[in-house]
């Protein structure tokens, strides 16, 4: 009998989710889609066929032009998301030139391989937005989203915004371009609440993605935000708003700011930004953890290589740890300097390049040390000055390719020498397994 009960009670939790799978529906649309059919041989109108899923089923743009926003409404269940794809790769355009590109409003989402094009005017108040914004209050904050393999570009302001209270959203293999053409807050990602402590947003993985030619930030981490991963993405080419034709004495940041708290910074590479106060901003005592990134080939006026966000604490002395910047390499940047530190709450070691005790200053950090820098290969060679040569024990007994430590301690900077052939040194955006 317990045999037979154990069955029956496996078997009752087994078939809602072969129902949801079992049953799922593809509905096909077009930009010149009609009817209601929505299928593959008379497809619908992108609001018709955004209208129709539920949990497991997915609605496919085919290629073409949209010039209207995607509102997703409905989503799914934690077994049984929505997708809403291109059929081909990046062949569904969302062109929009004036207001918002997307918007996902709904739980169990996952979203792939659309382009969004905001042609310089449009993507205002976040191009591509998660959850809740000054159009719409939801219910409940947005969760369990997926964003993959999109392209947003040409936006008005912010790129991917993600603002009011949203959660576990995954953003990955991403090409974010061009954004902040006519608002300097044109962040390739502008995450977290900066007033409100009931809309944190929390639990985000952003990895794999490309952010290029962005004003501002690269990314921002507001006032209320925790438990961001951000690792293995490129960040370059950032530009001032004065570039995009706007006010020279607004906008432009750093590549990446970090407010909030709790947040983890790896295995990134940003390079070839022009950014206002440095390459990393970071809020002291908030337990964060920026290490193995490899900062390169700065461009002016960016006043410090780190800089310790002062002007607006934003948590209690004792209430978080000390925020760490370990085992970074920063080379040829308008300023290795390291602003407004105080190294009881913001702790800086370890570095290659950075002009602070208990790292390698830019006057020793010569291309000597690297197997190639006009490539961007900051893997070392041998007698570098930066082997065997951490002051302390890192956050990360890892380095870049993910190798642990080769000798007494750790070396400096974002990778471990090796005497056997080293790795290959990454070209463009690694892959890396999902977390």
């Amino acid at each position: 009998m317990k045999c037979k009960f154990v069955l029956l009670f496996s078997l009752a939790l087994l078939i809602p989710i072969l129902c949801e799978t079992v049953w799922a529906t593809t509905y096909y649309v077009s930009p010149t889609g009609s009817g209601s059919a929505c299928s593959l041989s008379s497809p619908c109108p992108l609001v018709t066929g955004l209208g129709m899923p539920g949990p497991g089923d997915e609605v496919v743009l085919l290629d073409g032009i949209y010039k209207e926003t995607l509102y997703i409404r409905k989503g799914g269940s934690q077994n049984a998301p929505v997708v809403v794809r291109s059929l081909n790769r990046r062949k569904a355009v969302i062109q929009v030139a004036t207001g918002p590109l997307g918007r996902v409003w709904a739980n169990y989402v996952t979203v792939q391989g659309i382009v969004f094009d905001g042609w310089k005017t449009g993507g205002n108040k976040g191009a591509l937005r998660i959850g809740s914004g000054e159009e719409v209050t939801l219910p409940e904050a947005v969760h369990d989203v997926i964003i993959e393999d999109c392209v947003v570009k040409n936006t008005r302001a912010a790129g991917i915004s993600i603002t009011s209270g949203e959660h576990d959203v995954i953003i990955r293999d991403c090409r974010i371009e061009s954004t902040g053409h006519y608002e300097f807050w044109g962040e390739a990602f502008y995450l977290g609440s900066k007033y409100y402590p009931d809309q944190t947003v929390y639990n985000l993985e952003i990895y794999r993605n490309e952010a290029i030619g962005f004003t501002e930030n690269g990314l921002e981490a507001k006032k209320h935000s925790r438990n961001f991963s951000v690792h293995d993405n490129v960040f370059r080419n950032q530009v001032l708003w004065a570039d995009y034709g706007g006010n020279p004495a607004e906008g432009n940041d750093g590549t990446i700011t970090l407010d909030g708290h709790s947040h983890t910074v790896y295995n990134n590479v940003l390079h070839s930004n022009k950014c206002g106060m440095g390459a990393f901003l970071v809020e002291p005592e908030a337990n964060h953890r920026v290490f193995n990134n490899v900062v390169y080939n700065g461009v002016a006026p960016a006043a410090a290589a780190i800089r310790m966000k002062d002007w607006s604490k934003t948590w209690a002395a004792g209430q978080h740890p000390p925020s760490q910047v370990y085992n970074n390499t920063f080379y040829n940047l308008v300023s290795h300097d390291v602003l407004k530190l105080n190294p009881s709450i913001l702790i800086i070691k370890n570095n290659l390049g950075i002009n602070l005790g208990e790292n390698l200053p830019a006057s020793e950090t010569s291309s000597s040390l690297f197997v190639n820098c006009a490539t961007g290969d900051f893997r070392l060679v041998a007698g570098s000055a930066a082997i065997d040569q951490a002051h302390s024990a890192p956050y990360s007994s890892s380095d870049f390719n993910g190798r642990a430590a080769n000798g007494s301690c750790r070396d400096l900077g974002a990778f471990e020498y090796f005497n056997s052939v080293p790795p290959a040194a990454p070209r463009g955006l690694r892959v890396v397994a999902a977390q």
